[in-house]
């Protein structure tokens, strides 16, 4: 390959790279990488590592949290409130009956 296709294939590459990041957040979870689909188009909020992100992780980043539930990705959020409620009353009641999470 010469000077001018290296060149076409730099373009390229930049352009589709450029097009994923304006318009999809690269999440990763526990599950592995996902693309999610943004509400908004822009570079903000272009990668995420949601593996330990807590509830005010969720809240401080709405265009993340929006655009996770609009495609129907609330699977991957793993410290969403009701999972939260749920390891809270499982904790609390597999201690009072010796049982370990």
């Amino acid at each position: 390959m010469g000077r001018v296709g290296s060149f076409l294939l730099g373009v390229a590459v930049g352009a589709g790279t450029l097009y994923t990041a304006m318009n999809y957040h690269v999440v990763r979870s526990d599950g592995g990488t996902h693309l999610v689909r943004k509400t908004q188009v822009g570079l903000d909020g272009t990668f995420a590592d949601i593996r330990q992100f807590s509830i005010t992780d969720w809240r401080d980043r709405p265009q993340l949290t929006q655009a996770m539930l609009k495609a129907q990705r609330s699977d991957l959020m793993p410290n969403s409130p009701t999972q939260s409620l749920q390891q809270r009353v499982g904790s609390l009641f597999g201690g009072v009956l010796g049982h370990r999470q």
